[in-house]
């Protein structure tokens, strides 16, 4: 594809008259046509299909390079305003303890994209954390001033059963796995359990009495 000037030849007329010409109008017999030079009229056609001008060029480029810009500043993710349902989600995953986008989907009726950009708010503000590699599951981190309304109550049944675990909160409290997770890391923070990196040993309690759990809930407020 050529780039410059149009600048009609009359060389370059006739050696396109007997390429190209046959193909545009096969009934076409040199020096016979509707206009008054067809030579040159076909010629030009020829080269308007396969010649850019130089200032159409130059134009056409800076409008791709201006789109390119804007379109990157227009919307910047950090400048992006929150959505006027983010304090809901907040109360909303307080009580879920996981999110994801179908659930905020389903939940504020609301399309797919504005629930990634709610979910990445919730993100950037620390309130939630992914797991895993895939951004789907999302486990709700509670800051560390902020404990779980069922935090006494199960420390109280771990002491009366002696015992405790993971699925045991799950069943008993009809919980999901990442929020009997968070309690049973609250209960080894106030130093109630012990737990080991092995999943075959069940957690050790370090607390045998209602008075010393009593003593533990005093100290912690």
């Amino acid at each position: 594809m050529k780039i410059g000037f149009r600048v009609p030849s009359f060389k370059k007329s006739i050696s396109a008259t007997f390429s190209i010409k046959k193909r545009i109008m096969p009934r076409f017999k040199k020096g016979y046509g509707f206009i008054r030079n067809p030579e040159k009229a076909i010629y030009n056609r020829i080269y308007n299909r396969t010649t850019i001008p130089l200032i159409k060029w130059t134009n056409t480029n800076n409008k791709k390079s201006i789109i390119k810009n804007t379109s990157c500043k227009n919307m910047p993710d950090s400048h992006r305003e929150k959505d006027i349902l983010f304090d809901e989600a907040i109360e909303f995953i307080k009580n879920k303890y996981e999110i994801n986008t179908t659930i905020l989907q389903r939940q504020y009726a609301i399309g797919y994209v504005r629930a990634s950009n709610l979910l990445e708010d919730l993100y950037r503000n620390g309130l939630i954390k992914p797991q895993g590699k895939k951004f789907v599951n999302i486990n709700y981190v509670a800051p560390p001033e902020e404990k779980d309304p069922l935090f006494e109550e199960v420390a109280r049944i771990a002491v009366s059963r002696g015992e405790i675990s993971q699925s045991i909160i799950q069943r008993t409290f009809k919980l999901g796995y990442h929020r009997a997770n968070i309690l049973l890391n609250n209960l080894e923070d106030a130093k109630i359990i012990k737990t080991y990196k092995s999943l075959s040993k069940p957690p050790v309690l370090l607390v045998h009495s209602e008075k010393e759990l009593n003593d533990i809930f005093i100290h912690l407020k």
